[in-house]
């Protein structure tokens, strides 16, 4: 497997966590305030 076929994989999956996270994030921000 190689580089380029790895990070075809890894690069969306990373981005939709730190989407998630952002999310995530400013939803509990919204409910302690």
């Amino acid at each position: 497997m190689s580089g380029g076929l790895a990070w075809a994989i890894v690069e969306p999956s990373m981005k939709v966590t730190i989407e998630w996270m952002i999310d995530w994030g400013c939803t509990t921000t919204s409910m302690r305030s």
